[in-house]
């Protein structure tokens, strides 16, 4: 938070437990929330289809489409994009000139979600070798937008994506050997 004292806006944790396989979640061990759809890696052998890709914010999971092949750092990945609509997450009291009423009235608005992904994915090994999403989260009251609560950008950064896709690359070798094996 830039306009103050620097404090947290909003944080959260999670504690995944995913099958190391399957890459699914395994709902044990003090998971929380309890995840559904693919978290942090996608399957061995990943293929051209639609998968189940868990949005925190969302707490839910959404379909995840496969859109086409690419290359990263000498990889080659298959590039999965997922489409949030407009989906109400949460409500909130507001009041006076802030819900466009009169000062003492208030009423109940509605906080709406919008989310675009898309994740590059080295189909062998599962790996996310990067990520990028667009999101937006509305405040509105019966459906007319009062104002944007937070429009917000990810990206992995260059670096990180060298980083993932050399480290991916040792591992792609190693499975290559144990598959000859």
């Amino acid at each position: 938070d830039i306009s103050g004292d620097g404090g947290v806006i909003d944080a959260t944790v999670d504690r995944y437990v995913i099958d190391r396989v399957t890459g699914l979640p395994i709902h044990c061990c003090g998971e929380q929330p309890e995840h559904e759809g693919y978290t942090l890696k996608f399957p061995f052998n990943a293929e051209k289809t639609t998968y189940m890709l868990w949005d925190g914010i969302l707490g839910a999971a959404a379909p995840a489409e496969f859109v086409r092949e690419d290359v990263l750092e000498g990889l080659n990945v298959y590039v999965y994009e997922q489409h949030v609509p407009p989906t109400i997450i949460a409500t909130q009291v507001i009041g006076g000139p802030l819900a466009r009423l009169p000062e003492g009235e208030s009423t109940t608005a509605f906080i709406s979600y919008r989310a675009d992904t898309t994740i590059w994915v080295e189909p062998l090994t599962g790996a996310v070798i990067k990520g990028r999403q667009h999101a937006t989260r509305l405040l509105q009251n019966g459906g007319v937008p009062l104002f944007t609560i937070a429009d917000t950008s990810f990206v992995s950064s260059p670096s990180s994506v060298k980083a993932t896709a050399e480290q991916i690359k040792d591992t792609r070798l190693q499975l290559n050997v144990v598959g000859l094996w």
